[in-house]
């Protein structure tokens, strides 16, 4: 794609204070968009939890942004009975960041680069460690 991310427009931010977009200049980005309604949405958050804690300390940020029809109560349950640690965000009432980054369904995972670039806007579940990994490890990653 290569086009430059838009910031993530959120209304509610769990386990993490708002995230801006000073806060992820030069790292890695996943950003994995999904909704309580959608079991596998639901389920690949266990996959994307395993990607946040091998990169994390790698210059890599993992966000979950859920639609804005979920409820605050309903992320809170989902995080807990997932034991999911790395931040989840809810996208503000006017649906800002699905539309930014035309995402029509979920699951969807959009990967960013070093540089702010979108590298992948629909990054298949089963190649995304390997394109995280990708990234990661490109220290000019986008580019």
């Amino acid at each position: 794609s290569g086009r430059i991310a838009p910031p993530v427009q959120s209304r509610y931010w769990l386990n993490s204070p708002a995230i801006t977009s000073e806060a992820i200049q030069g790292k890695v980005v996943v950003l994995h968009f999904c909704d309580t309604n959608n079991t596998k949405s639901v389920d690949q958050l266990v996959a994307t939890q395993e990607i946040y804690d091998l990169y994390k300390d790698k210059g890599c940020v993992v966000i979950a942004v859920f639609r804005n029809s979920v409820s605050i109560a309903s992320l809170g349950a989902i995080a807990n009975e997932h034991r999911i640690s790395f931040p989840l965000t809810i996208d503000n009432a006017t649906g800002e960041t699905f539309h930014s980054y035309d995402v029509n369904y979920v699951p969807n995972v959009v990967l960013i680069g070093r540089d702010g670039r979108i590298i992948s806007n629909r990054v298949a579940d089963y190649d995304l460690l390997i394109q995280v990994w990708q990234a990661v490890m490109d220290s000019k990653s986008g580019s």
